[in-house]
């Protein structure tokens, strides 16, 4: 499927009352529903000549609700805060190991780079995740999340944090309907980078800063 996404960075880790998402959408002819929070945990695998990276593939397990997904996405085109990007997500399989947790179809496209069992944690995500749907007429157009994020390498003390907003949705002008009316609440600038493209930018970065020091 095609995942159509704005992604904004935030200046504050605000996260808007049901009252003010109310008043915001309030002219729109959309409806908020209510805030549920979550909490997940991505990990996101590549070997070691980030050869997943190389051709804009980006692969992940995620904890979220007790349940374990794998998701692979594809680097896709931004435009602004829009981003498209292609996915692929499956249930991790029951008996799946540590070694060998992807399902076959996943495994079959990241044979087309590497070899799976190459692969090792590249990248952890923590994200403290407030949600709410936003409705027209009844029918869920839009999703919206609140995202506070928490990215660290495997075998390092260093964080990195930050605060992000995305709309998903499968229409564009529903996306930018959405955003709108948000940005009567929020300051929000367009984003051109995934999370897990800011997270190895920040944390690659420092890292080279303290070898040079």
């Amino acid at each position: 499927m095609t995942e159509l996404e704005l992604k904004f960075s935030r200046m504050e880790g605000h996260v808007p009352s049901g009252a003010e998402l109310d008043a915001a959408f309030a002219d729109t002819g959309l409806e908020p529903g209510p805030l549920r929070r979550a909490t997940n945990v991505d990990r996101y695998y590549d070997d070691a000549r980030l050869s997943l990276s190389r051709v804009g593939y980006a692969l992940r397990t995620r904890m979220a609700e007790g349940a374990m997904l794998a998701t692979l996405k594809t680097l896709g085109t931004v435009e602004g805060a829009l981003h498209r990007r292609d996915e692929l997500e499956l249930p991790v399989p029951e008996g799946a190991t540590a070694a060998d947790p992807w399902p076959p179809e996943i495994a079959d496209r990241v044979r087309m780079a590497t070899d799976p069992r190459t692969l090792v944690r590249a990248v952890e995500l923590t994200t403290e995740r407030a949600t709410f749907e936003v409705r027209h007429e009844g029918r869920t157009v839009a999703t919206v999340a609140f995202d506070e994020v928490e990215a660290k390498l495997p075998n390092s003390e260093r964080t990195a944090h930050w605060s992000e907003l995305e709309i998903e949705g499968e229409d564009e002008a529903t996306l930018h309907r959405v955003s709108a009316a948000l940005e009567g609440l929020l300051t929000l600038v367009p984003a051109s980078q995934t999370k897990l493209e800011r997270a190895r930018a920040v944390l690659l970065l420092g890292a080279s800063l303290d070898e040079g020091a």
